[in-house]
C-alpha cells in the first residue's frame, strides 16, 4: 500500500537537489578554469601588492580587486542555474573586466621597467616581483576570456568603421600613457581612472551588437567622462609648465591620449546609430510570370 504524503509537511530545503550554489572545480571546462584561476591570482596579488606598498594608487588596487572578483566569480559560478540563463552573456562581462585588469597591470609593468632605479618606492625587489606577476596573471586572465568569449574577440577584429575607430582610438590612448609613464611627466597614478574608463568604453562598444545598441551610447558617455578627466590633467600639466620646462614628449603624449579618446567616442557613437541597409544595385526582377493587375491583365 502506498502512503499519500501529507501536503502540510514541506521539505526543509526545497530545491537543494535542483541547484548547486558552488560548482565543483572539476566541473569547469579548461577556459573557465583559466579565467577563474587567473582572476583569483589577480585578486591575491593585488592584496599582497597593497600590503607591500607596490601600488601607490588606491583606485588601482580597488579596480584590480573588483575586476578579478567579477571575472573569477562569473567564470566559476556562470554554469549554475541561477546565472546560466541570464539575458546578458556572462563571458562578455568577463571580457570587459579582464581588459581593464590587463591594461592597468601592463602599464604598471611598463612604468616599472623604466623606474628600476626607484624600487624603494614600490616595496623593493619583492614589490617589483609582485608587479611582474600581476601583469602576467592579468594577461592570462584576458587570454582566457578571449577563449570563452570568441564573439567579443571577433568584434575587435572586424572591419566595420565604428569598431575600427574605437579600437584605434583605444590603442592611441594606451600608447600615450605608455609614453607618459616611461618617458613623460606623469606616472601611472593620475591615469588609472582614465585607462579604466577607456577600457570600459571599448568593451561596451564591442559587446553592444549582440546585446543592445544602447551599450555603445553608454560607451560614448564613458569616453566623454575620460575626456573630461584628461582636460583636468592637461590643466595640471600646463600649470606645472610654469615651474618646470616641459618636453615635447610630455605634451605630445597627452595630445595623443586626447586624440585617442575622441576617436573612441566617435566610434562608440557610430556603433550606437541604427544600421541602414542600402538597396542592392542592379537588382534583377523575380523570375517567372508577372502577377496580374487589378483588371486581370498580365
Amino acid at each position: 500500500m502506498t502512503e499519500t504524503p501529507d501536503p502540510s509537511i514541506t521539505p526543509t530545503n526545497p530545491g537543494a537537489r535542483s541547484s548547486m550554489p558552488i560548482p565543483p572545480w572539476s566541473s569547469l571546462d579548461a577556459s573557465a578554469r583559466m579565467v577563474a584561476g587567473a582572476g583569483i591570482a589577480v585578486v591575491a596579488l593585488a592584496l599582497i601588492g597593497a600590503i607591500l606598498g607596490a601600488w601607490s594608487s588606491t583606485a588601482f588596487t580597488i579596480l584590480l580587486l573588483v575586476t578579478g572578483l567579477i571575472g573569477a566569480g562569473l567564470a566559476w559560478f556562470g554554469g549554475s542555474p541561477a546565472l546560466r540563463d541570464q539575458p546578458i552573456p556572462l563571458p562578455a562581462i568577463e571580457s570587459i573586466a579582464a581588459l581593464i585588469a590587463a591594461v592597468l597591470s601592463v602599464v604598471a609593468l611598463i612604468e616599472l621597467l623604466f623606474d628600476l632605479d626607484q624600487l624603494d618606492g614600490i616595496g623593493d625587489f619583492l614589490g617589483a616581483v609582485i608587479v611582474v606577476a600581476t601583469a602576467a596573471a592579468a594577461v592570462a586572465f584576458l587570454i582566457g576570456t578571449t577563449r570563452r568569449d570568441p564573439a567579443t574577440r571577433a568584434a575587435a577584429t572586424t572591419r566595420e568603421r565604428a569598431t575600427m575607430l574605437a579600437v584605434g582610438g583605444f590603442a592611441l590612448v594606451l600608447v600615450g600613457w605608455a609614453v607618459n609613464v616611461s618617458l613623460g611627466y606623469w606616472n601611472l597614478d593620475p591615469g588609472v581612472v582614465t585607462l579604466a574608463l577607456v577600457s570600459l568604453a571599448l568593451g561596451l562598444v564591442l559587446v553592444a551588437p549582440r546585446i543592445h545598441p544602447s551599450l555603445a551610447w553608454l560607451g560614448a558617455a564613458v569616453a566623454a567622462l575620460a575626456l573630461l578627466i584628461g582636460f583636468g590633467l592637461w590643466g595640471s600639466l600646463m600649470s606645472q609648465g610654469n615651474e618646470i620646462e616641459l618636453s615635447v614628449i610630455d605634451i605630445g603624449a597627452m595630445l595623443l591620449t586626447f586624440v585617442g579618446i575622441v576617436l573612441l567616442g566617435v566610434g562608440a557613437v557610430l556603433a550606437g546609430l541604427p544600421t541602414v541597409t542600402a538597396p542592392a544595385e542592379n537588382a534583377q526582377p523575380p523570375a517567372g510570370p508577372l502577377p496580374p493587375d487589378d483588371d486581370g491583365a498580365v
